[in-house]
């Protein structure tokens, strides 16, 4: 059981600190500039640029989000490695936020991905077709996604209501 406190600790800290540096990459990076040519270039594809500045500004409040939460990852990560009761207390919350932001993000990314495949089939009926076989690849990404948030904080939540683990805390 001790073993596994640190391990834990610095897993979800590591984690987290990739996750913010990928999440402040995101912030900083804008896709869209690219397409802005294509804009001027033929006006049709107005519709389909837009739904995708929906996605990316979807993208960057969530990163934002992201940023917020893996710092509180962070702290209660560093608490528990310290065997402070607030720190294991920190993780649940963050568990159960996990839990909440998969059903959250599901369902927006659900959304956003409807609407950008609507957009290009509506822009261009040729490769609209073509784009529709790829709506199995966004349903898996999305299921997955939701499945990432899932399983590790229903672990997590399981592993840290041991009574062996609040016996260890302070």
């Amino acid at each position: 059981m001790i073993k596994s406190i640190p391990i834990i600790g610095w897993s979800a800290i590591l984690l987290s600190i990739i996750v913010i540096a990928i999440e402040i990459f995101n912030l900083f990076s804008n896709p869209i500039e690219q397409l802005e040519p294509l804009l001027n270039f033929t006006p049709q594809f107005r519709n389909s640029i837009e739904a995708i500045n929906q996605l990316f500004t979807y993208n960057r409040i969530w990163s934002s989000y992201l940023i917020i939460y893996f710092l509180f990852i962070i702290v209660g990560s560093a608490q528990f490695l310290r065997f402070k009761s607030v720190g294991s207390k920190i993780l649940e919350i963050v568990c159960w936020i996990g839990i909440l932001n998969a059903i959250a993000d599901s369902f927006f990314s659900y959304i956003l991905w409807k609407n950008v495949r609507e957009a290009f089939a509506n822009t261009m009926p040729s490769i609209g077709t073509s784009i529709a076989a790829f709506s199995a690849l966004g349903y898996i990404t999305i299921v997955i996604g939701f499945l990432l948030w899932i399983i590790p904080s229903i672990g997590m939540i399981i592993y840290l209501r041991r009574v062996k683990l609040k016996l260890l805390m302070h």
